[in-house]
């Protein structure tokens, strides 16, 4: 008999600090603790409810509408509230509810919903009651008297799957102020959200977490095969330890990665690290980790086990650094402790529907099977069936989801019987070239299942399957229509997705596609024994040529957001085509690719990465004046300056000049002039930069772009400002804005505003500077721009102080800091920590004011760079008050303090200042 599945609203409860009180006081906390019991389970019984399972301190309650589940709730938090607790304190208890299909039998419950009011439960404090959407929404008609509802907002809970969002209980005579909740939001991270509730690995999760909480273990390592769930593993495991690292939990996803080279190139993209000038990625990464605690997931390490050694320095650099690694092997580096992930549990003591349902992985068949087939259950009549299943797939999760995906095709029993056929069959484990027999006994049932998902499938959905394998880190409907026809790519993508053989999430507002790399491997290898290889690929190629373009082309006017994030989001794809590419010798196309994607490495702070890739592209060829060479030169002019290479990028930008010159572009020599100026300025240069200046003035008139123009006169007010002729400025400044907001280009905008600012700053009118930069600030927050919205805080947080208001600088300069060093913008570091040297010195701290100079100076100097105008004069008026406060060898000692501090020092010590200020 099928076990009946409907919807319930779930009560979960527990006490907060309850170890705490049992270790001080044992004997009241058991009188308590039995009172707690009693006034639960009569509020649970009043509201009508039923308890269905207690725990310790914890208890789980269902309900047959949300309404009497909050009525259950409200209850025991008054009765709770009401009593006197006595020696032991007031028993505080955190309560969660949700709604949701779950299926009841044994006197229990279980589904999704049930994860799901635990995740939510996790997140709260005690005497607070939080409430999922499904349940505030069934909820909220029907209210007890004088109780609302408070929306939280969308959180991501630790469960790693959809955002939800969350509702507090607010009644009068209740606490309604909460510390945050303790949900993933909490501390920075990147896990990515999951389609799907982990199953099961309850034990696993509990032994992981326990090492990686030892004092003694740096490094971690995940081992096993393909399709055991040691990336799902990892990332529940780490989403659930991220309030225990200050600097949070961050994930790296190294399959795409071949050259163990990119390692750590792709370590700093991921936490958003920009190599510091004169250093390398490791270098910047190792600098970046050294203050910080924080963990680190390094997932599908196996292609690249030559980077294991590079893994090793960065746990010698960052003491606060603990890595968890995900692998088919061991890295085999000092220190490294050896997690085997094991298969899910099958079924013991009898193949009775009841005992199937205890095993992890009955309970995951049965919940991927639900997902095609919602009224699927596990009866006497298939038990047996199901539980044979599961033990021929060797409780491998991959596996299962895949036989899962077949329950519309075939009862458990058929299922049975055709996959038996697929793994024992003649031939039928040589399934993949490399002599399938040598590979380990879990890993060839795991091919075998792959091959039998394969053979279910029409000629059609095995071709899209095969080709949709060149694809490196997703791809959308797009350049599915293109590796294969255009007609069939929609149907089989939904066909393959049914199957569990892709993934889908949502990206930019479209569905993206994606494979296990399990998967992919075994595609890649179809595809090439079938003779289709050459033809995919070129196929990609070609496309991402021609998107890298497109995105390009239009990473100007209104719709330049969502261009670069288009561009951002197939960097994998790119990088892939670019390889194969330098790979050819093809020069043609590799010129074009490293041309067009330079403002991706520009925009993302990837230097070292674009440096070399763009080396590598213009050796190729005769070196023939062309757009795409000229166009890769000043990409690689970029690269320099980013790197904070000015002679370099110097060089490179008046090469790229004179070649644009040389093809008539006077676009391409546009942008080379802007840049060059911006360089030749920052240098110290004046001169040079008026004369590149006046060049770039008559090249843009004669180009007639409002935007390019727009930058042309934003480079004249700065060289005017600089040559002591500021009046001459403000006019070029406000035609500039004109020009920008004609062009739509929200951006220019928002730096326009900003430039403004620092003009009219200069002339120390600071009411209407802080006007343009709070126009400016509010702009760059809706493009979500992290350099501008750091740029302008940070002046406007200058200007706040000018005018008598500490408080209300306070926040901006530490946004301004925190963000600025985030993203690796090394140069406006300085500014920064000038403008909390001035607040430092306002609140009674000239030596830490002094120390913060001399940091920033420190840091002008190494990075061959001066400041511009307006920031001068911040420093040298803060410069003279510090010095007023303090005799003269104490403020040369702290100046030495601070030029002996590395640029994360200096930070850290800002931003603890920035904690203590009070105003």
């Amino acid at each position: 008999m099928t076990p009946p599945l409907g919807v319930f609203a779930f009560l979960f409860t527990d006490i907060e600090g309850s170890t705490r009180r049992w270790e001080s006081h044992p004997d009241e906390m058991r009188a308590a603790l039995a009172r707690h019991d009693a006034l639960v389970r009569a509020a649970v019984a009043r509201s009508g409810g039923r308890v269905f399972k207690a725990i310790g301190d914890a208890f789980c309650a269902a309900y047959p509408e949300p309404r009497r589940a909050l009525e259950g709730a409200l209850a025991i938090q008054r009765a709770l509230a009401a009593e006197n607790w006595g020696a032991v304190g007031p028993l505080r208890v955190r309560a969660a509810i949700h709604a949701g299909a779950a299926e009841e039998r044994d006197d229990d419950f279980f589904g999704p919903a049930l994860n799901r009011v635990a995740r939510l439960l996790s997140a709260g404090h005690g005497g607070q009651t939080l409430l999922s959407r499904a349940a505030a929404d069934a909820a909220a008609d029907a209210l007890p008297t004088g109780a609302s509802l408070r929306d939280l907002g969308e959180r991501r809970l630790k469960d790693l799957a959809r955002p939800e969002r969350i509702f507090m209980l607010v009644a009068a005579d209740l606490p309604s102020d909460f510390p945050p909740l303790r949900t993933l939001d909490a501390r920075p991270n990147n896990l990515p959200a999951q389609a799907t509730t982990l199953v099961g690995r309850e034990t696993e999760l509990e032994a992981l977490r326990a090492l990686l909480r030892r004092d003694g273990v740096r490094l971690a390592t995940l081992t096993g095969p393909g399709g055991t769930g040691k990336t799902r593993l990892a990332l529940q495991a780490v989403a659930e330890l991220v309030d225990e690292y200050a600097h949070g939990v961050w994930f790296v996803a190294l399959a795409p990665i071949a050259d163990p080279a990119l390692v750590l190139p792709a370590v700093a993209a991921a936490l958003g690290v920009k190599e510091e000038p004169g250093l390398s990625a490791a270098e910047s990464v190792k600098r970046f980790l050294r203050e910080r605690r924080l963990l680190l997931v390094l997932d599908n390490f196996e292609q690249i086990l030559d980077a294991g050694p590079s893994v090793a320095e960065l746990l010698a650099a960052a003491p606060g650094l603990k890595l968890l690694v995900t692998s088919r092997s061991l890295l085999r580096v000092y220190g490294e402790h050896d997690f085997p992930v094991p298969p899910l549990t099958l079924p013991c003591g009898g193949t009775s529907s009841r005992a199937c349902r205890q095993s992890e992985a009955v309970r995951l068949f049965v919940e991927r099977a639900r997902a095609v087939k919602p009224d699927f259950s596990v009866t006497d009549d298939n038990a047996e069936a199901v539980a044979a299943l599961c033990a021929q797939l060797d409780g491998l999760p991959l596996a299962i989801e895949l036989a899962a995906a077949q329950i519309r095709l075939f009862t458990p029993q058929a299922m049975l019987a055709e996959l038996c056929v697929a793994c024992g069959g003649a031939g039928k484990l040589d399934l993949l070239s490399g002599g399938a027999r040598d590979l380990p006994a879990r890993q060839r049932t795991l091919r075998g299942a792959i091959a039998w998902s394969y053979d279910l499938l029409d000629d059609k959905e095995r071709a899209a399957f095969r080709r949709l394998a060149v694809f490196s880190g997703g791809w959308d409907r797009g350049g599915a229509a293109v590796v294969f026809d255009q007609a069939r790519s929609l149907p089989s993508l939904q066909s393959l997705l049914d199957k569990s053989l892709l993934r889908v999430c949502e990206e930019g507002g479209e569905p993206r596609f994606e494979m296990l790399e399990t998967l992919r491997e075994f595609a890649l290898e179809r595809l090439d024994e079938h003779g289709e290889g050459d033809d995919a690929r070129a196929r990609h190629s070609a496309y991402f040529l021609s998107l890298a373009e497109t995105c390009s082309s239009r990473l100007e006017g209104p719709d330049q957001q969502r261009w670069s994030e288009r561009l951002a989001r197939e960097f994998d794809n790119f990088r892939a085509a670019l390889s194969r590419a330098l790979a050819r010798r093809d020069a043609d196309a590799a010129l074009r690719f490293a041309a067009n994607l330079g403002p991706l490495w520009n925009q993302r702070g990837r230097y070292s990465e674009g440096r070399a890739q763009l080396d590598a592209a213009l050796a190729l060829g005769d070196g023939a004046p062309s757009e795409a060479r000229a166009r890769a030169v000043f990409a690689l002019g970029q690269m320099h300056n980013g790197l904070g290479d000015l002679p370099q990028a110097r060089e490179r930008l008046e090469q790229a000049l004179e070649l644009f010159r040389s093809l008539g572009d006077r676009r391409g020599a546009v942008d080379a002039l802007t840049l060059l100026s911006w360089v030749l300025m920052y240098q110290g240069d004046v001169e040079r930069a008026e004369k590149a200046t006046e060049e770039l003035l008559d090249e843009s008139r004669r180009l007639g772009e409002p935007r390019r123009r727009a930058l042309a006169l934003e480079r004249a007010a700065y060289v005017a400002q600089e040559r002591g002729r500021a009046e001459r400025g403000l006019p070029l400044l406000e035609e500039a804005l004109a020009l920008m907001r004609q062009a739509q280009d929200k951006a220019g905008v928002a730096l326009i505003l900003n430039v403004l600012g620092e003009h009219v700053r200069a002339r120390r009118d600071f009411a209407r500077a802080a006007e343009l930069y709070g126009e400016s600030l509010a702009l760059s927050r809706s493009l979500e721009s992290p350099f501008w919205i750091s740029a302008a805080a940070m002046n406007l947080g200058v200007c706040s102080i000018r005018l008598g208001r500490p408080a209300a600088a306070l926040p901006l300069m530490t946004e301004s800091l925190t963000l600025t060093h985030a993203i690796g913008n090394k140069r406006n570091v300085p500014p920064a920590l000038i403008g909390l040297a001035a607040l430092a010195a306002l609140d009674g701290e000239p030596e830490t004011a002094a120390v913060l100079l001399g940091a920033a100076e420190k840091f002008l100097r190494e990075q061959n760079t001066v400041l511009v105008y307006a920031d001068r004069g911040e420093q040298e008026e803060t410069a003279r008050a510090v010095r007023a406060a303090l005799d003269g060898a104490a403020y040369e000692a702290a100046l030495a303090a601070g030029r002996a501090l590395t640029l994360d020092a200096a930070v850290a010590k800002a931003l603890e200042l920035a904690r203590r200020l009070e105003f």
